[in-house]
């Protein structure tokens, strides 16, 4: 399920907010006896609104995605949302498919930022790399 934010909402229409607020908190200091709700209930269903609509838009960005993956990824994600945290033999065993084609479909782990450019991280072996870098230093 996608997130969304109400604060999102309210802060790109952070003037009206505090304008609905104002003139609320204006009624509530007169002496006049029943404070006006009405600015600030307007501000806050209307926001609201506008939360439904932006929340309504992922959900079908998100079920267009869904339907464009490719079956297999679509049922990994589905368990991967159902258990939080799983391994490939348990997606093996869940989706019937072969190791090698699980395999292909786990993500890659990222290098580091710090490594330099143009030079191989120090967890891959690349003595041959590491020659052709020197002669072309040299």
């Amino acid at each position: 399920m996608p997130y969304s934010s109400m604060e999102s909402v309210i802060e790109s229409n952070k003037q009206q907010y505090y304008l609905a607020l104002r003139r609320t908190q204006i009624s509530l200091q007169r002496d006049e006896g029943t404070p006006d709700w009405l600015p600030w209930l307007t501000f806050f269903l209307r926001s609201m609104r506008k939360q439904k609509d932006n929340l309504l838009r992922k959900v079908e960005r998100e079920r267009q995605f869904l339907q464009a993956m490719p079956k297999l990824d679509a049922e990994i994600l589905q368990l991967v949302r159902k258990t939080g945290r799983t391994t490939t033999p348990e997606i093996v065993m869940a989706t019937q498919a072969t190791r090698a084609n699980v395999r292909k479909r786990r993500p890659k782990p990222d290098i580091p930022q710090s490594t330099p450019p143009n030079r191989p991280h120090p967890s891959v072996d690349c003595s041959d790399q590491k020659r052709t870098l020197d002669d072309a230093q040299n």
